[in-house]
């Protein structure tokens, strides 16, 4: 019995940069940004992973930074919390978290997710924690109010086991990243991206492990494997697992620059166990998908991803997050997404 109820993550945004006028590639048309758009940008920075999470007549963001002219996050130092009323004009309360001081997070904070844990009566926050020689970690961080942070005493909550999994302290770039969070059968699961030892090569998963606390966590093996004729050695980054109906659908990033843009991928299946790459399909040419369940009528679903949005002046490049409306087919076996943009009384 499922009780996640597409526990996904979302965001639209305003832009403060009105009147600019940025192109996405030559290939494309120029897109106008306005004061009130579908879209969030952070003044002086690239927006990267992040998170939506409504509460009561508010919906909080929480995200992480990358400075103009990066094309990856190593040594991101902030996640940021900023808050609507209306999915279109933000607030930035300011920074949730910052790297350090200890070693676990030192070198950078990645991938924010918030969930609001029943047992503490307080919010809890998922983390990706990065030591020394970008070796990854999950963390935990809690809070009464949203706004007000502290760090696990336990951190780092959860590590691979380096004799099953292609991860050790001492091996650069050791993956374990971007946690996604959502209940099953009265307990959490935890779903990241990791890498399998499959004999003497390399295998890109995504990982699951499970918690009554979220806190002590228990390895649950391989959620899904790169099963791909080819590339079966690359990241599966940033996965949302979402059940609709009598299907189940993953979205995901596969770590390669050849792709186009970076692709959100997805598989769909009315089983996990009959998802295979040879039936992914490219759904958008967005990355670091997120997808939240908001409620309504005809449209209860947000799909945003991350752009990269060019400013023909000065060759400054931007990273923002973009959102669309998001449906499902009749039995919910195809999601779809609409690209008219949001109105406030479909998320009410």
């Amino acid at each position: 019995m499922r009780d996640h109820n597409n526990s996904g993550h979302l965001v639209v945004g305003i832009v403060a940069l009105a009147g600019i006028v940025l192109s996405v590639s030559p290939a494309r048309a120029l897109e106008s940004f306005d004061f009130e758009a579908r879209y969030l940008v952070h003044p002086g920075n690239q927006i990267w992973d992040f998170c939506l999470t409504p509460h009561e007549d508010e919906y909080h963001i929480f995200y992480h930074t990358i400075k103009p002219g990066y094309n990856h996050p190593a040594y991101a130092d902030t996640i940021w919390h900023a808050v609507s009323a209306d999915l279109r004009r933000w607030e930035i309360l300011g920074p949730a978290l910052t790297s350090g001081p200890d070693w676990w997070d030192a070198a950078a904070i990645w991938a924010p997710d918030v969930v609001f844990d029943e047992q503490r009566q307080r919010w809890a926050m998922l983390y990706t924690g990065v030591a020394e020689g970008m070796v990854q970690r999950a963390c935990l961080a809690w809070s009464g109010d949203m706004v007000n942070w502290t760090k696990a005493a336990e951190n780092p909550v959860f590590e691979p086991d380096s004799l099953i999994y292609h991860w050790s302290p001492s091996m650069p770039w050791s993956s374990f990243r971007d946690p996604y969070l959502y209940r099953e059968n009265g307990q959490w699961n935890m779903l990241s991206t990791a890498g399998l030892r499959d004999g003497n090569y390399r295998r890109g998963i995504v990982h699951r492990a499970v918690s009554a606390d979220l806190i002590h966590w228990t390895d649950a093996g391989v959620f899904f494997a790169h099963d791909g004729a080819e590339g079966r050695e690359r990241d599966l980054e940033s996965v949302q697992y979402i059940q609709r109906g009598s299907w189940d659908h993953l979205f995901f990033v596969e770590q390669d620059l050849s792709l186009p843009a970076h692709s959100t991928s997805l598989v769909s299946a009315q089983d996990p166990a009959d998802w295979t790459m040879a039936e992914r399909r490219y759904f958008d040419e967005g990355w670091a998908p997120e997808v939240q369940y908001v409620g309504g009528v005809f449209f209860d679903t947000v799909f945003g991803r991350l752009f990269q949005y060019d400013d023909p002046r000065d060759a400054t490049t931007y990273i923002i997050a973009r959102f669309d409306r998001m449906s499902f087919g009749w039995n919910g076996d195809r999601p779809y997404y609409l690209s008219a943009g949001i109105s406030a009384p479909i998320f009410r």
